[in-house]
């Protein structure tokens, strides 16, 4: 686990925040106010992967940048199993902890698949999706995203508070 004050000569200087909601110590950063896009990291990878993004996005956004269990800053337990099922549970309980509505969800890599179903969970919360199919891209935009063959994919929350209504 890389220590809580780290960061890499100021190449991350985003305060640290932790949350204990998914039953170990879950690290995440959570920068600016407004509609909340989540940041979501692969293999090998951690938050740090989004470092340029952050300031840019949290000029209009509240970012959100978890790092999943034993990356980055959060912790490795060793009595819990590592599977997409935990993932995405670990990555639920943030979500339900933080009260978070009409997100974006940015997914890069490994974390698409763990992501998409933390997504469809997550969708009487969700806004959007934007589906990062490769390792991430410090061109981000939605431009890029296009010729990339990105998706951005939109969340029918109507349809999916049918199918959670009574």
């Amino acid at each position: 686990m890389i220590p809580a004050d780290e960061t890499f000569d100021g190449t991350f200087p985003f305060e640290p925040h932790f949350s204990d909601a998914p039953g170990f110590r879950m690290h995440y950063v959570d920068e600016g106010e407004g509609e909340p896009v989540i940041l979501l990291h692969g293999e090998p990878t951690w938050g740090y992967l989004y470092r340029n993004f952050i300031p840019g996005l949290s000029e209009t956004n509240r970012v959100i940048v978890p790092d999943h269990m034993g990356f980055g800053k959060s912790e490795t337990p060793q009595d819990r199993e590592y599977t997409l099922r935990t993932h995405v549970g670990n990555l639920a309980a943030l979500i339900d902890e933080l009260d978070l509505q009409d997100i974006t969800f940015v997914m890069q890599d490994w974390g698409g698949p763990a992501d998409g179903l933390a997504v469809r969970r997550a969708q009487p919360r969700a806004g959007q999706a934007h589906v990062r199919p490769e390792h991430g891209d410090s061109r981000f935009s939605a431009g890029a995203a296009e010729r990339a063959g990105d998706a951005v994919v939109p969340v029918d929350r109507q349809a999916s508070r049918s199918r959670h209504a009574g």
